[in-house]
């Protein structure tokens, strides 16, 4: 009897000195890619960067979702292609912040060697085309100035009009370049972010399948008038790391005319579903796409359908629940309504 009640009193002794189960805690970062620092005051810019690099979080900075340190493995807002725990949330793929406002690639990064046209588009229309045509401007009317006041002096003209004709050439080269660096890097080349055709952007994301560790993502062709003129090799990334692909296709369509929209498909060729037949734990997944936008010239497209071949399997609004299957001979997706 003693011995079962110096038991009792000694389990109690241990039960106290366990420690007391915790709930994990929100950790945070020191600062987001955007300079907001926690516990600071944000800088006046945040609201903007906060647009370009974190589109899917909402809030004042005080809340500091852009902060937030992801702890678990699965979390969807983890970056796809890094998987590494204990990161802040990432930003956009393919988006950078400056000076100069949003830079947006249209890809998933600067390693895709068709990035260079949206950052080159960027620099010309942005940067270096309006700096030209300001300076051009500005000796222009200096030219003018001198040659006003000039009052018969002949060095005095001279200069007015060496300022004039440098202006004038200088306007007629920087026109003469966006002219060129639209024909040849856009209709010639197609470049991709210099092209005059009409622009068709693509948002959404992929689930992807796992052999023998290798990852691999749906891939979508783009189509025009049913012959390809573009691809997403792999539409990867989350409900909260969405992917934005931009395609121009070869010339102006008219939006509003059906017949024309309907021109434009978005073939998903590669379909895989492990988990439909039997595995084992190095072989899984189910490849299948989630489309949540589609624009023409930055105009949504209310409704999509997806096609067997040619006859409509699903009709309805974007919803990135609604998963677009790869279960047929030919799935292409195609927008059904302009907005």
């Amino acid at each position: 009897m003693k011995r079962l009640i110096q038991c009792f009193f000694l389990s109690l002794f241990f039960l106290f000195l366990l420690p007391s189960p915790s709930h994990a805690q929100l950790r945070y970062a020191e600062c987001d890619a955007c300079g907001y620092c926690i516990d600071r005051e944000a800088p006046e810019s945040w609201e903007s960067c906060k647009a370009c690099l974190y589109p899917l979080i909402t809030g004042a900075p005080g809340d500091n979702k852009t902060l937030e340190v992801i702890t678990n493995l699965n979390d969807p807002r983890l970056d796809p292609a890094k998987k590494a725990l204990n990161q802040p949330v990432p930003p956009a793929r393919g988006k950078y912040f400056t000076q100069l406002g949003c830079v947006d690639t249209s890809l998933s990064s600067f390693s895709d060697p068709g990035a260079a046209g949206g950052v080159l588009n960027f620099i010309l229309t942005k940067l270096i085309f309006p700096a030209t045509g300001v300076l051009a401007f500005g000796t222009l009317i200096y030219g003018s100035f001198i040659l006003i006041t000039a009052q018969g002096a002949e060095m005095q003209i001279a200069r007015g009009k060496r300022y004039v004709t440098g202006s004038i050439v200088g306007l007629i080269f920087t026109f003469s370049v966006v002219l060129i660096v639209n024909i040849i890097g856009g209709d010639v080349l197609r470049i991709p972010g210099l092209n005059s055709g009409t622009k068709v952007t693509f948002v959404g994301y992929g689930t992807a399948t796992s052999e023998d560790g290798a990852l691999t993502y749906p891939r979508v062709v783009f189509q025009y008038d049913g012959k390809e003129i573009d691809m997403i090799k792999s539409l990867e990334g989350s409900a909260s790391q969405q992917q934005e692909y931009i395609f121009y296709l070869p010339g102006k369509i008219n939006i509003t005319n059906q017949a024309d929209v309907n021109k434009v498909t978005f073939l998903f060729d590669n379909d895989k579903c492990i988990d439909c037949n039997p595995h084992d734990a190095t072989h899984f997944g189910d490849r299948n796409i989630r489309n949540t936008r589609i624009l023409f010239d930055d105009t949504a497209c209310a409704e999509r359908t997806l096609l067997n071949e040619s006859n409509p399997i699903y009709r309805g609004p974007f919803d990135d629940k609604v998963v677009l299957e790869n279960n047929w001979p030919a799935k292409p997706i195609q927008c059904s309504l302009i907005q």
